[in-house]
Parts: structure tokens; C-alpha cells; sequence
């Protein structure tokens, strides 16, 4: 996967299809944050960058953008 900064935002390529995407604020922190992460530890890291929002709200949030990630082919999950 080639990912780089332009600007504020994070632009990552997919290799295989050629499908670039342009990820911005928590969409781009979270996926760097999974890059060396666990589940637990993005959720903690969020609820600090987020302090105002539930932890199971910003768990709800984390997944949905996950899955997003995996269908594009941009991640992939062990479980």
C-alpha cells in the first residue's frame, strides 16, 4: 500500500485495483493508527484525540470506517 501526506490530508493508493483515496482527520488518524494497533489501543488513542464522545460511540464510528477500509481493499482483518 503507498500512502502519503498532501497537505492535511492522508492520500493511499491500492495497488492492485490503482484506486487512490484521499482520508482526512480521524479517517487518515485511524488509519495510521492501525498500522502498528490493536482495536483497544485505536479506541483509547481516539477517545483522547475526542474526549467529549462516548467511548462506544467512537467504537461504532471506528468499525464502520474499518469495514469501509477493508472493502476497499486498503486493510485487511485476522478476525
Amino acid at each position: 500500500m503507498f500512502h502519503e501526506w498532501l497537505d492535511d490530508s492522508l492520500v493511499v493508493c491500492e495497488p492492485v485495483s490503482g484506486d487512490i483515496y484521499t482520508l482526512a482527520g480521524s479517517g487518515a488518524e485511524i488509519y495510521q493508527l492501525y498500522a502498528d494497533k490493536s482495536d483497544d489501543e485505536v479506541l483509547a488513542e481516539l477517545s483522547r484525540s475526542y474526549p467529549d464522545e462516548p467511548p462506544s460511540n467512537l467504537a461504532h464510528h471506528r468499525d464502520l470506517f474499518v469495514a469501509k477500509l477493508v472493502a476497499a481493499g486498503l486493510m485487511t482483518r485476522s478476525d
